[in-house]
């Protein structure tokens, strides 16, 4: 009696991604009531059974032998073809100053043409290109997914280390008087960084934490902190206004004859305080424009202070006092009418 071999199917041949497993063999793979062996059994989940999931490290042709309930014996063959996973490069980690942004990613960050998944993706600007923006506010681990034109999925991870800024503080904004100077600077002060005012008119020193500022006039200083370990940088600003001083005219010098007076100074301003000294041979030694007659001569100064600022000015005039000329009379004399 001739018996016919057993239909046999190895199935179709399979396309997968290295580690990723694929049932092989038919539907059905024998006839019922067969066994089973495949060979090559590597990377086989079960050599002996009719399906058995097949995850080669390569391409690899597998080979079914059936043998039906008559120890019939029938072969067939399928080509399980094994796609190497995408390269990918998340990037090296990177160093980053709070509130700044940066790219990430490799390069390239996988093959060409294929499709990018970065997670988190709430700091990042888009996170399915390859090399995204980010703009953490703390420390983040980003992890990109690769998908290649294969359909092959591969990963790789990065870390962004947010630094954050340095302290500065420029100071209150404050006013002075026009001439005087004022310390600049604040507290706390920042460690292992380096200073930097601008602009330069009127400071001591551009570089130090608090240096003294005696501008002309009125002037909005910078002050930039850059800490020297992680290049962060930070910066404040400080208004120093410039009041104007008070005139203080005391008038020229001048002279008078010794018994005479004169008015020195000038008209007075209202929200203005006038003080002379000294106040000897003076009809008023606190108004602006008082009548002087000394008997030496004598400087007067005289010291104006606006009430509103505080900003005072000294003057100074000389009253030179000259003596009465001599007076000669000589003895009666008699003459004669014509």
């Amino acid at each position: 009696t001739v018996l016919p071999l057993p239909i046999v199917s190895a199935g179709t041949d399979k396309t997968i991604c290295i580690g990723s497993p694929v049932a092989i063999g038919g539907s059905p793979t024998g006839p019922a009531g067969s066994t089973y062996v495949w060979s090559p059994g590597a990377g086989l989940s079960n050599a002996t059974i009719a399906n058995p999931n097949a995850s080669p490290v390569a391409t690899s042709t597998y080979i079914v032998k059936v043998t039906d309930s008559n120890t019939c014996v029938n072969r067939d063959t399928v080509v399980v073809n094994v796609n190497p996973l995408p390269i990918v490069s998340a990037g090296g980690d990177l160093q980053l100053c709070i509130n700044d942004t940066i790219s990430i990613g490799g390069v390239p960050t996988g093959p060409l043409n294929s499709t990018y998944s970065w997670s988190p993706a709430s700091s990042l600007v888009n996170a399915t290109v390859s090399n995204p923006l980010a703009l953490p506010t703390i420390t983040t681990n980003y992890i990109v997914t690769v998908t290649d034109t294969n359909g092959c999925v591969n990963k790789d991870t990065m870390t962004v280390n947010v630094n954050v800024l340095p302290v500065v503080s420029a100071g209150a904004n404050r006013s002075i008087c026009f001439t005087d100077s004022t310390l600049l600077g604040g507290s706390p002060i920042a460690v292992n960084s380096s200073f930097s005012w601008t602009p330069l008119s009127g400071l001591g020193s551009a570089t130090m934490p608090m240096p003294f500022a005696s501008p002309a006039i009125t002037t909005d200083y910078i002050l930039t902190v850059t800490d020297n370990l992680t290049t962060c940088v930070n910066s404040d600003t400080v208004r120093v206004e410039v009041l104007p001083l008070p005139g203080a005219i005391t008038g020229p010098a001048v002279p008078i004859c010794i018994g005479d007076s004169i008015q020195i100074g000038s008209a007075a301003v209202l929200t203005n305080t006038y003080v002379w000294t000294p106040s000897t041979g003076l009809s008023n030694d606190s108004i602006s424009n008082p009548f002087a007659n000394p008997t030496v001569t004598t400087t007067y100064v005289l010291k104006e202070t606006n009430t509103l600022t505080g900003c005072f000015k000294i003057d100074s005039v000389v009253v030179t006092v000259n003596p009465l000329p001599l007076a000669t009379v000589t003895t009666a004399q008699t003459i004669c009418l014509l």
